[in-house]
């Protein structure tokens, strides 16, 4: 039941997100490509990427009963091969049902998750696919093709998307971790919009202006988030997350 729940909320806080997803002009840089360029700036600040994750979703339909929503189900996930599915739940408030997939090669595990969420007449139905991976330098250009391959299979390469790539980096004592993320947000040309600081932990929120994809959060527009953690102990190094648009990671 709480594994449930988690989802649920979970996929609920990214559906609300996407709510506040805007996109002008036509983008010139793919969601897959901006992960790369995430990773080459990080390199090039001697930050170790370690994992990264890609979010996507679409509004399906709607379903007015479970058997209906059953059927959608079954016709998009009983064709996956290699997929580990699960049964259709009706549990409120959400009906839910996920396949997931660890690639053999790839480093990656990929979740294909459709969701019921019930408004007043009916159920709104939404498909989001979600891939975790480990960095592998080696690989880089097989997972990008992979993916938007996979993301035009399930129709959603037109979709809102997220991504965040997490690394790790030795603790300069003679920086703090403020000054290291400006330096970073001087990387990807983009501007500060607001900041959280404390002792062992940074957060920026940042606008690119070459990247037309934004949401907009209290009133301010951003479309780049940056934290940095130190973390204690002997040894311990400083945890650098970013995202675009946003960190759909723990941080």
């Amino acid at each position: 039941m709480k594994a449930r729940t988690g989802l649920g909320l979970m996929v609920l806080t990214l559906i609300t997100w996407f709510a506040h997803f805007h996109a002008y002009g036509e983008e010139t840089e793919s969601s897959m490509h901006k992960l790369q360029h995430m990773v080459e700036q990080l390199n090039a600040n001697n930050i170790d990427v370690e994992e990264w994750t890609f979010y996507t979703r679409k509004h399906v339909s709607h379903a007015k009963d479970f058997e209906s929503y059953d059927q959608q189900v079954r016709a998009v996930l009983e064709p996956l091969s290699g997929w580990e599915v699960s049964e259709p739940s009706a549990e409120d408030p959400h009906w839910t049902a996920k396949a997931v997939r660890a690639h053999p090669h790839l480093a990656l595990t990929e979740k294909l998750t459709i969701l019921a969420y019930p408004t007043h007449n009916s159920r709104q139905i939404y498909m989001i696919y979600d891939v975790h991976g480990k960095w592998r330098e080696a690989n880089k250009q097989k997972v990008v093709t992979y993916v938007e391959t996979q993301q035009q299979s399930f129709g959603l390469q037109e979709n809102d998307m997220f991504v965040t790539v997490v690394g790790k980096t030795d603790t300069n004592n003679d920086t703090t971790l403020y000054q290291m993320a400006q330096q970073l947000l001087m990387e990807f040309d983009a501007k500060e919009v607001e900041a959280l600081k404390e002792e062992a932990f940074v957060s920026l929120s940042a606008y690119n202006n070459q990247w037309t994809d934004f949401i907009v959060t209290n009133g301010k527009t951003m479309n780049l988030q940056l934290a940095l953690r130190h973390n204690d102990g002997l040894g311990g190094r400083t945890t650098v997350t970013i995202g675009t648009p946003i960190i759909t990671n723990e941080y």
